[in-house]
């Protein structure tokens, strides 16, 4: 086991961390919460390349306590009116659809793809949205604005993970 991968492992147990602090009487530190778990994300990605450490394991899990740690800050922000619903039923039809994918490809190829830039591109409006929206009382109706706008580049990072999918199929 390696650093980075032990990174993701410790990621994947600060999502309930998270949880548990967004609905107690310390909600607001919550995002903090969310901020260090994304900051070990970009650590462990970097200690990953730097020391030559990159392992299927962690190419699973890097990805799998992102998708957690996110889909975590929006139920809650959901559950709580700050996030509407189908912000939350979109992002998660969408991790859902890209994790069976995830795996159809491990199965055929015995690995997992790589992100690319605009998975991280649309993975990082999504943060700073998400951070927004836990620290400012924004008024409406920017937050759906906001919401939507992080939507509409994750459907298009979707739409072209899904193309190179399917191109990947056909060879």
């Amino acid at each position: 086991m390696n650093l980075p991968n032990l990174l993701s492992i410790f990621r994947l147990a600060l999502v309930p961390v998270f949880a548990v602090l967004y609905f107690s009487e310390h909600g607001r530190h919550a995002v903090w919460v969310f901020v260090f778990a994304s900051a070990t994300d970009v650590l462990d990605g970097f200690l990953a390349r730097r020391m030559g450490q990159i392992t299927q394991l962690g190419r699973v899990l890097d990805p799998l306590a992102d998708k957690l740690m996110t889909g975590c800050v929006l139920i809650c922000m959901g559950m709580t009116g700050k996030a509407p619903l189908w912000v939350v039923v979109l992002f998660c039809l969408k991790e859902a659809l890209m994790g069976v994918g995830a795996i159809v490809q491990f199965k055929r190829i015995e690995d997992v793809p790589s992100s690319k830039f605009y998975g991280k591109a649309s993975a990082i409006l999504f943060f700073l949205v998400l951070v927004a929206l836990m620290l400012f009382d924004i008024p409406s109706p920017w937050p759906n604005v906001m919401l939507g706008s992080a939507l509409v580049l994750m459907l298009i990072s979707f739409a072209l993970y899904a193309r190179r999918y399917l191109e990947t199929r056909r060879v």
